[in-house]
């Protein structure tokens, strides 16, 4: 038998190597609605506010992404984003249950995701103690109204997404912006105060999914950064998705008939900068809009699966809990937080034993070898990020914080021996008790790294 050599050009080697066939089209749908309240609320994210809101400056939204069929060889998935301070967990779980009798989504192909504004609505249980004295009857009747209303919204754009369902395209990319900074400022080592942390450890990639439809017209698309929306400040009381509602408006003044979401980073020891005003928050979102731009005029990586989700909820133990004679201390000196301190004290006459750990939600999508999405609830502190894009393969890997439920802030081992805000402050707003233990970061870690398949693994 003789064999014959066929000589190609350089040039039609290197693109048969290098350009697999386009994937197949896949269903995705697209939706949006209007979460603005309608009536003035108490908003969350300062302690410092003592007055209902006074106005609408932006209007507030959840947006959702419904993939693939929901067949038995292609699970349905939603996305969902929201303008909100937080998502407690009871919210995500009748959604859940809402959209799993109606359309059989199951719970590890769910996440609801809120972009942390502090200048949106308190909700019911989410952040409890953020203010001093609590609310007045009339407040946490508006805000349990608006709780209930909420949830009616998030499961109807949930259901009109899947609705909207049509052949499409999926697309990702990882870009850059640099108006997040680390906001610890350190002295000797130790926690000093809020501000700017010019050596402090940063995450400044933005992962974004692109979707398109089967004409190739961009439809929507996701966006992800790491960093609080606390642009604005507490002396601003008026309804506003802060930088990422403006980066969300922006993007679709610039691209008619497209979807702009986004979700948050592993960014809760990040402030934006510079702050306090309008003008900085035109700016963040006209940046974000520029990296949109400039993205999307370049070939992104298609995904050629569906996401395949897993779900966990561990167990976040505390450190000992004060005694009785600290919560006593508490309330007699009357600090910022004594409504805490008096709730607790109240559970203890009771003989109610008061919390010892913090159930904490996991989650993660594989979509196919392409892409792996990981969702933290809580505020993640940026030394999640820093360490699992070494323990997995940075290039694939996006992650998502502020997901399912936001029960408090995260820290890592760092951040614990530093002290400070996150650590200590910041509980008390959460209501839990006493600080999470030192291997927080441990446990969390190691179960992103458990559900997600081996060739996520770093080598």
């Amino acid at each position: 038998m003789k064999f014959f050599k066929i000589a190609l050009p350089l040039s039609v080697l290197l693109f048969i190597a290098a350009a697999p066939s386009e994937p197949g089209p896949i269903p995705v749908g697209v939706a949006t609605i209007d979460t603005t309240p309608t009536e003035p609320m108490r908003l969350s994210g300062y302690g410092s506010r003592t007055t209902p809101s006074e106005g609408i400056e932006q209007k507030l939204h959840a947006k959702a992404l419904a993939i693939g069929t929901g067949t038995n060889d292609e699970p349905l998935s939603v996305f969902i984003t929201l303008d909100a301070i937080g998502i407690p967990a009871w919210m995500t779980k009748e959604v859940a249950k809402r959209l799993g009798e109606k359309k059989g989504v199951i719970r590890e192909q769910l996440v609801i995701a809120a972009t942390h504004t502090h200048t949106g609505p308190s909700i019911r249980d989410m952040i409890p103690f953020m203010f001093p004295s609590g609310f007045t009857e009339d407040e946490k009747a508006a805000i349990d109204r608006y709780s209930k209303d909420l949830v009616d919204k998030l499961e109807k754009v949930a259901l009109d997404a899947i609705a909207a369902r049509k052949p499409s395209r999926l697309a990702w990319g990882k870009g850059t912006l640099t108006f997040a900074a680390n906001r610890r400022v350190m002295e000797n080592g130790k926690w000093k105060g809020f501000g700017v942390q010019e050596d402090g450890p940063v995450d400044h990639t933005m992962p974004m999914l692109q979707v398109t439809n089967a004409k190739g017209d961009n439809v929507a698309v996701l966006v992800n950064y790491a960093c609080h929306c606390t642009t604005l400040g507490g002396d601003f009381n008026r309804i506003h998705g802060d930088w990422a509602g403006e980066a969300q408006s922006e993007i679709e003044k610039r691209h008619d008939g497209m979807t702009a979401m986004i979700a948050i980073g592993c960014g809760a020891d990040h402030n934006p900068e510079p702050r306090t005003n309008l003008d900085a928050v035109a700016a963040h979102g006209q940046a974000v809009a520029d990296e949109v731009d400039r993205m999307l005029g370049e070939k992104l990586a298609p995904l050629s699966a569906v996401p395949v989700g897993n779900y966990n909820e561990i167990a976040l133990p505390l450190d000992d809990l004060p005694d009785r004679a600290e919560w006593e201390r508490q309330v007699t000196e009357k600090v910022r937080n004594h409504h805490f301190a008096v709730a607790m004290l109240e559970k203890l006459d009771r003989g109610e034993e008061l919390a010892t750990s913090v159930t904490y939600p996991i989650q993660t999508w594989t979509f196919g070898d392409d892409l792996a999405m990981v969702f933290l609830g809580g505020e993640v502190v940026v030394d999640y990020a820093h360490r699992l894009y070494r323990e997995l393969d940075a290039n694939r890997i996006w992650l998502n914080s502020y997901s399912n439920d936001v029960p408090c802030y995260i820290t890592s081992r760092r951040i614990y021996n530093e002290g400070g805000y996150e650590v200590d402050d910041s509980r008390i707003y959460y209501g839990i008790p006493a600080r999470l233990r030192p291997d927080t970061e441990d446990r969390i870690c190691d179960e992103v790294i458990r559900q997600l398949p081996p060739n996520f693994h770093a080598n």
